[in-house]
This record gives structure tokens, sequence and C-alpha cells, in this order.
């Protein structure tokens, strides 16, 4: 399943795509209503829809209005996004039917809590390796800055601890099984449980493959996060 971003600012458009593929969502990009009206008619796939207002040849209204008079696409939810923030506007957009309604610069952590929320089957923490990245935020308190320091260090680590264990070598048991608990909090209970069984095991062939697994989706987060910082500088 799919989602469709119908936005005309290219940057903006970009920001979103980066911020759901790190999440795991598919996308596809309309760069105005026209567009979007298009892709809905050879798309089956679209679960949600994010709509800017202010774009040329069709505006969000006016998208939202051929949305809501076509039966197949009315129970598609849309949120709205928009820097259009005064009362009369979320009023107006309410009573055509949008489901959520987003200030923007759209944030990581305001849009992927609210297509979560209106997606079921929408991609979980469990699926990965590491845990969403808002979620730990708020676990554990952290602002952006926090978390992406405490992302590196835990980068390093398991880079460091893949560098010391190889399937001929000795199998560092103490630092492994510190590594397991370090993981918790941005891997989560299940990544966490299964270290620990690989330490005790002392499965050192195992233990490589599944900590380049985690290596892997570390260095692709990092990388997805580094693009998106970058745009939302370049935006801001």
């Amino acid at each position: 399943m799919s989602i469709l971003i119908v936005e005309d600012n290219v940057i903006s458009a970009r920001m979103l795509e980066g911020i759901l593929k790190h999440n795991s969502f598919e996308c596809v990009t309309a760069k105005n209503g026209v567009i979007g009206l298009q892709v809905l008619e050879e798309r089956s796939d679209i679960q949600v829809i994010l709509l800017d207002l202010m774009m040329p040849e069709m505006d969000g209204f006016q998208f939202m209005k051929e949305h809501n008079d076509n039966p197949q696409w009315k129970s598609i939810p849309v949120i709205v996004m928009t820097a259009l923030a005064d009362n009369e506007t979320v009023r107006r957009v309410v009573g055509m039917g949008c489901k959520q309604y987003v200030v923007k610069p759209v944030r990581e952590e305001m849009i992927i809590p609210k297509l979560r929320e209106l997606m079921p089957q929408a991609p979980s923490d469990d699926d990965h390796l590491l845990r969403n990245r808002f979620h730990v935020m708020q676990e554990l308190g952290l602002d952006d800055a926090g978390y992406d320091e405490l992302f590196a260090a835990f980068h390093e680590q398991t880079r460091k601890i893949s560098q010391q264990l190889t399937p001929e070598g000795e199998f560092p048991n103490a630092a492994m099984g510190s590594f397991a608990d370090d993981a918790l909090s941005l891997c989560g209970e299940n990544v966490s449980k299964r270290l620990h069984v690989l330490t005790e095991m002392a499965a050192a062939s195992d233990s490589v493959n599944y900590l380049q697994h985690l290596l892997h989706d570390l260095d692709v987060a990092y990388e997805r996060r580094s693009r998106i910082k970058a745009r939302l500088s370049g935006q801001e």
C-alpha cells in the first residue's frame, strides 16, 4: 500500500519522501492536484493522501472536492499540509472531510504518528532491527540532538564489536553481553534478546552475520537521516 504526496514544492516533496521511506512507507508524488487525480485513477493501492493546499493548476481545495465526489476515492483519508493555520482554513478543510491537519514545515515526529493511526497495517518497529526514532525520543525524553548523539555512539559501538568478532577468533562474551544490553533502547527487546542468546551460545559465525545485518541497518538509517537533515536545513 502507498501514500500519495500531492505537493508542488520540490524540496518539501523530497523531504517528505525521505521521511516516509526512512519509516518504511511506500509513496508516490504528484506536483499538483491534476496529477494527483491522475495517480488515483491509475493506481488502486493508495491508502492515504498527504495534500498541500496552495498549488498551481488545481489547489488542495479543488482536489478535495474531486476526491469527495468520487465514490472510489472518498474513503481514502486525507492529511492536509499547509502553512495556513487560521481557524477559517481549518474549519473549511475539516468540513470537506480532512482527517488530519499538519502545519508546515512538516516534521517526522508530527506526520508519522498520524499515518500510523490512519494505516493499521503500517510497518511497525517489530519489522526492523532499529526502533522508530520518534518512539525512542519519546521514551527517553530526548530531543533531535540527544537522539543523534545516542545513535552515533551505538553506531560506533556496533562497528567496533563487529571488528572484534570473527568466526574463527575468540568470542568476547563480556563485550557482547554489554552490547546486547546497550541495544535495548535503539533496537528493542527482540534484538537485545537475540544478541544475549548468541552470546550465551558463543555462536561466533551467527553473531557475525547478525551484527553485519544490524550494522547495515545503522548505516542506511544514518545516510537517510543525514539527507533529511540536509533538506530541512536547506528549507529553513
